[in-house]
């Protein structure tokens, strides 16, 4: 096992670590720790967020293996497996969820056709549509206009 770390195990584990924790560790166990964090973000994980997370457990008054508590915070607070959905991830989801919806609304929905496109059957169907609806609304005009003012 290696025991002196690179800057970029350094680094990782100064972005990911709240300063309380990543200052009590021991030195060599530094890419040991920089190896975990490595594997939650390949997985998904953003450094900011692990930070918050284990930076949102108080710390025991006294930690005897920062190491060891480091590890078993990973562990339960920031799965390799439980990595929140990226934005673009989030934004992806969005717009697969709104294709589907319009998909599905525009397989019920028969495309509007410009007069110019219909068939001769069409158009009469369409005028004959229209003649009843005005005689519907003009039975009730009419009836307004009769059962109202004489």
């Amino acid at each position: 096992m290696r025991t002196t770390a690179t800057e970029d195990e350094w680094d990782r584990v100064f972005a990911c670590l709240p300063s309380r924790m990543a200052e009590q560790l021991p030195i060599v166990k530094i890419p040991q720790i920089a190896s975990y964090l490595a594997e939650r973000i390949d997985a998904g994980w953003q450094p900011g967020r692990i930070r918050a997370i284990l930076d949102g457990r108080a710390l025991p008054d006294e930690v005897g293996n920062m190491t060891g508590l480091v590890i078993a915070r990973l562990r339960d607070d920031v799965p390799v497996d439980g990595a929140p959905p990226s934005r673009d991830e989030l934004r992806k989801r969005r717009l697969a969820k709104r294709d589907a919806e319009l998909s599905k609304f525009n397989q019920h929905n028969e495309p509007v056709k410009a007069p110019g496109e219909l068939s001769e059957q069409e158009r009469e169907e369409a005028a004959r549509r229209r003649r009843e609806m005005l005689a519907e609304v003009g039975i009730k005009l009419g009836g307004n206009k009769a059962g109202g003012g004489k």
